[in-house]
């Protein structure tokens, strides 16, 4: 996984992405944790559906807001290898989570847990794009791909194992995947990567020749390395004094884009908590729940790998406008029809509510190219975190009018979400392009 070698013309290095992408996977595992959980700690402690939708959304906003900041520190040189650390970080203060003694224990760890995703998406974000070459919707799908994974398959674990394990059983037992997460991510070869901010042009450098950037030494189509020349190789970003050089119409997309983003990202989040909490209002156990959201995250996994990849070709805005219109349509009526018509529903739209995430990465990106760490946090951090603001919201309103109507009214907000996307530019790139490029250091 770890032999970088180049996928065809456009430079796709599949083992970088794939080793990032694991990364992405075992951080995002953990930090699904509040969500599965918040049947049992609701029986157990006493919640009402505000205070889950209240607990989900304190911990979401910490980990989300924190992400421009942290996109802006990767855009400053932060090395690649910090995503072991983000790892053990969420391992280590979401798994306590499972045993809560009380709320407001449930909160603070639910929030320090989420810092590990705060840094880790911005700087993940980043290094897939380096290793995409050409094919920046395909390498990022890849790596939604793989923090969606972990995100669906997190109920089938935690939700079994806190119902059948003491605390003492428990708790190494769902560390195990932090150490082999941090340990992944910590490899030699995320390890030799190094983030440098340059002025302009993207390719490979030396470190001998600071003054030179893009020094054509490009990678071998047959191996996927450079030519080796002194010193040592860097991974190479774009930067620049942003907002500066952002024109007025840019920054007026940029702000569409978070605001589109946002809406999708709060119906995905109320969705996400509630889901569980209305099927065992129906009679489902938490264990049956815990296999419906994940089988709904699973199908959103599959959703943001075909999207990507046909973003690259079909374009970012035409794959959004469309997805959010579709989800829209497909997760208004599953609250009053049969159970069996509610999950195809459900599952239809998950697919369609994750199709279009890497292409609003990629947006970003390219609307911002040389502070792509920035771009990726606002996606990936800003425009989630309205989401858990959104989420509360619906608890709040759940509790005032009942689950169902709260669910249909939030999901009124994707089709305003895709009117609101149907004004985007249908290119963002200005200047130079998004690209990064990867290369290992000696």
């Amino acid at each position: 996984m770890g032999s970088g070698r180049a996928s065809g013309r456009a430079g796709f290095f599949t083992g970088t992405v794939l080793l990032v992408s694991s990364a992405h996977f075992f951080f995002d595992w953990y930090m699904n944790f509040p969500s599965p959980l918040m049947p049992l700690l609701a029986s157990r402690l006493g919640l009402s559906l505000a205070q889950c939708g209240t607990a989900v959304a304190v911990a979401s906003l910490t980990s989300s807001f924190s992400q421009p900041l942290f996109g802006w520190v990767t855009d400053r040189g932060l090395r690649p290898w910090a995503l072991g650390p983000c790892v053990l970080w969420a391992a280590v203060f979401m798994v306590p989570l499972c045993w809560a003694p009380s709320y407001a224990w449930v909160v603070a760890l639910a929030t320090l847990g989420g810092l590990g995703g705060g840094l880790g998406h911005p700087l993940g974000s980043v290094a897939t794009a380096a290793a995409s070459g050409g094919r920046k919707g395909l390498g990022m799908a890849i790596y939604s791909t793989g923090g969606s994974l972990g995100y669906a398959l997190t109920p089938l674990a935690v939700v079994p194992a806190v119902l059948a394990l003491p605390p003492r059983w428990g708790w190494p037992l769902l560390l195990v995947p932090g150490l082999v997460g941090t340990a992944l991510a910590l490899s030699g070869r995320v390890r030799r990567l190094r983030l440098e901010v340059v002025r302009e042009g993207v390719g490979w450098a030396s470190a001998a020749a600071p003054g030179v950037e893009g020094s054509g030494a490009m990678p071998d189509a047959a191996g996927g390395e450079p030519p080796r020349t002194a010193g040592r190789r860097r991974l190479k970003i774009p930067g620049l004094s942003w907002p500066r050089q952002l024109s007025l119409s840019g920054l007026r997309t940029l702000i569409l884009l978070n605001v589109v983003v946002g809406l999708r990202a709060w119906v995905h989040y109320a969705l996400v908590v509630f889901i569980p909490l209305y099927f065992t209002g129906r009679g489902l156990d938490p264990v049956e729940t815990s296999w419906l959201l994940s089988a709904f995250l699973a199908v959103g996994c599959g959703g943001g790998l075909l999207g990507g990849a046909v973003s690259d070709r079909w374009g970012r805005r035409n794959a959004l406008v469309f997805t959010t219109l579709a989800a829209g349509l497909m997760v208004l009526p599953p609250w009053f029809v049969g159970p069996g018509a509610a999950v195809g529903l459900l599952l239809a739209g998950s697919f369609m509510l994750q199709a279009a995430f890497p292409a609003t990465v990629v947006y970003a990106q390219e609307l911002t190219p040389q502070n792509a760490g920035l771009a990726s946090g606002l996606m990936t951090g800003l425009t989630w975190g309205l989401g858990g603001l959104g989420t509360a919201l619906t608890g709040v309103v759940a509790d005032m009018v009942g689950l169902e109507w709260a669910l249909t009214a939030t999901a009124l907000l994707l089709l305003v979400a895709g009117l609101l996307a149907g004004v985007l530019p249908p290119e963002a790139r200005q200047g130079a392009s998004a690209g990064i490029a990867v290369a290992p250091q000696n």
